[in-house]
């Protein structure tokens, strides 16, 4: 039973883990690419005009 236990929690935690770390690293990447982002969409809108 205590082996059930532990593979049950062992994979929601794998899951839990790699969901927060891919969150973290979408995170960085917005964080860092956040201003270029702004001007090159604001480079785009202006095109448009």
């Amino acid at each position: 039973m205590i082996e059930l236990i532990d593979i049950f929690f062992n994979q929601y935690l794998r899951i839990f883990f790699v969901i927060v770390f891919v969150g973290l690293i979408i995170f960085s990447l917005y964080c860092s690419y956040h201003d270029k982002l702004k001007k090159f969409l604001r480079f785009k809108n202006n095109k448009k005009n």
